[in-house]
């Protein structure tokens, strides 16, 4: 049951519960029952390809695909809640930092920081690609980003000082 269309899976930090996107939902299951935790997650029929916990685990994030003239948007949901947070985010790819503080999210070519705590754009658009971003991921601790594309780069970020530190 709510698994037509499967296309991604991810489990929480301590591995108690995963989660499920498929088309048109989002389902957080108990690993132990291996039964759905709460209702689906969904938002007006919008078809989920990525499915990510936070590092904490208190934040569930799902990227729809582009098609047509619709952009591929972001969303952020409260776990415990089984809320959406806020209005989704225009863009593809993400990733969390290590302290659930920043989304970074690919739009096209260029990564957009957003506040995981005020719900808005703090910082970007950090450009630089040719192609759109495919990859997105943090160092440890959390001060750096690195951004993979499509155009075959992988371009450093100094987090704090939005500063470009060099292309791979």
């Amino acid at each position: 049951a709510g698994l037509k269309g499967l296309v991604g899976v991810a489990f929480n930090p301590d591995g108690s519960r995963f989660a499920s996107a498929a088309s048109e939902s989002i389902l957080i299951w108990d690993t132990k029952t291996q039964k759905p935790v709460g209702q689906p997650l969904n938002y007006a029929k919008e078809d989920f390809i990525r499915v990510a916990f936070s590092p904490s685990g208190r934040l569930l994030a799902a990227t729809t695909d582009a098609y047509g003239g619709h952009p591929a948007r972001v969303f952020l949901w409260d776990v415990a809640r089984h809320q959406l947070m806020g209005e989704p985010v225009e863009g593809a790819n993400f990733a969390f930092s290590p302290d659930d503080s920043l989304l970074p999210i690919a739009r096209y070519g260029v990564l957009i920081l957003f506040d995981l705590r005020s719900h808005r754009v703090v910082k970007g658009p950090l450009a630089g690609h040719e192609k759109n971003i495919s990859v997105i991921t943090f160092s440890p601790d959390g001060s750096l980003v690195a951004s993979g594309s499509e155009d075959n780069t992988i371009m450093l970020w100094d987090v704090q000082s939005q500063r470009f530190l060099g292309t791979l």
